[in-house]
């Protein structure tokens, strides 16, 4: 997703302050942020939840968590499909990376 920064707020920030209320915020909480934070917030939640989701089958046996985990993982490709927001913009260009090294540390690129 190549996406700019402000455009990716801009279509999330409804969904992000309705998940955000859902979970528990205040209206008064979420008029005084700015409509980036909330939508990095819902983001950072989604993507706990993702992350809950997935580890809580780790340490059970693989024939007892292969079922729950598969639904658990359909759930989630299901969700990303309904949700911009939560597709992270690992693409956008706030994060993509230079492809110079940084001054001052060495290079880890192998030529």
């Amino acid at each position: 997703m190549d996406m700019d920064p402000a455009e990716f707020v801009a279509r999330n920030y409804p969904e992000a302050r309705q998940g955000l209320a859902a979970a528990g915020r205040t209206d008064e909480d979420l008029d005084a942020m700015p409509a980036a934070q909330v939508v990095l917030l819902y983001v950072a939640m989604r993507y706990e939840q993702a992350r809950d989701a997935g580890l809580k089958w780790i340490h059970v046996p693989y024939w007892m968590a292969e079922k729950p985990a598969e639904l658990e993982q359909k759930r989630l490709a299901d969700d990303v499909k309904q949700s911009e927001a939560a597709r992270f913009p690992t693409g956008s260009r706030a994060t993509r990376r230079s492809s110079r090294p940084t001054a001052g540390r060495p290079s880890t690129r192998r030529t």
